[in-house]
């Protein structure tokens, strides 16, 4: 079976790797997209928090601080790519690769990273484009908020959030609980996530092993600053 894995750099200092994917909760989608530090070990990336410089700006959870995305996946997916089993193509071809199919464009890292022109052809060509941002107001995602009042201030600016939620937290009038949280829907069934699709916001409770430090950290969290349209 030919390996469908590659991967594609936009300039800067970011490489963003696409796994084809498929687990309970996801479902069977055809890729999901990691975006990485370059030349950098996840795990360091981390722990010297360059992590929450570049690709996981804006996110409280960043450097260690709870994030759902288990480190020793992201480990193996870095020595996946130092082994050249994530074989670089062009940009041109990234998108005749993904044409047609279901994506999960945020399993890690800001999708924006990607820069706006060429995340606007990809989910494009994709026929669904499941995407989370803390920074990117443009429409093209969900946007990852932190607290009730901050998903209360982008929604009122018409945009569609993924709020996690503390315990106990209720949801705000224009959200759903996530389909998979609630009847164990799958992503790719769902693809409520697609920022372009007309529907409400998503909540979902704190999840993964790191949840009880996600909890703690985002107990201080005072707000992110919204970028600019």
């Amino acid at each position: 079976m030919k390996d469908k894995r590659f991967s594609i750099r936009t300039g800067g200092n970011v490489v963003h790797l696409f796994k084809p994917s498929g687990n309970a909760k996801t479902g069977q989608l055809d890729y999901e997209v990691f975006h990485l530090v370059a030349g950098v070990h996840p795990s360091e990336a981390r722990k010297s928090g360059l992590d929450a410089k570049t690709v996981c700006q804006g996110c409280p959870l960043a450097s260690g601080q709870g994030c759902y995305v288990n480190p020793m996946g992201l480990s193996a997916l870095w020595r996946a790519l130092q082994a050249g089993k994530y074989p670089e193509i062009t940009l041109g071809e990234a998108v005749k690769r993904i044409r047609g199919k279901k994506i999960r464009f945020g399993a890690y890292g800001n999708p924006s990273t990607l820069g706006r022109k060429l995340q606007a052809r990809l989910f494009k060509a994709a026929s669904l484009a499941l995407s989370y941002d803390h920074n990117d107001v443009s429409g093209l995602s969900m946007i990852s908020v932190h607290s009730a009042g901050e998903a209360a201030e982008h929604q009122a600016a018409g945009r569609r959030t993924y709020r996690t939620l503390g315990e106990g937290e209720a949801l705000l009038p224009n959200e759903i609980m996530c389909p998979h949280t609630a009847a164990g829907v799958s992503c790719a069934d769902c693809g409520l996530c697609d920022a372009s699709k007309r529907a409400k916001s998503i909540a979902a409770p704190y999840h993964g092993s790191g949840a009880k430090k996600a909890k703690a950290a985002v107990a201080s969290f005072r707000g992110i600053e919204i970028a600019p349209a």
